[in-house]
């Protein structure tokens, strides 16, 4: 459970690929993770930008509203 490293790793990969949706998707998970919530959200939203259909995107941010206390 590294995740500092964790997101490290996504976001070189999304600087990288900046159409790879999974990486974003990735990336805001492990953000909600580390409570970066705001931050995960961008990630999520560009994520679900590049691939609508990426359903763990959606579920993840829904997660992450959640953790925030917006329903």
């Amino acid at each position: 459970r590294e995740l500092t490293s964790a997101a490290h790793h996504f976001r070189e990969v999304t600087r990288l690929d900046p159409m790879r949706a999974a990486a974003y998707v990735n990336l805001g998970a492990v953000l909600n993770l580390l409570t970066q919530f705001d931050d995960a959200i961008a990630a999520l939203r560009r994520g679900i930008q590049l691939d609508g259909t990426r359903v763990e995107a959606f579920y993840n941010l829904g997660l992450v509203y959640r953790r925030k206390g917006q329903y």
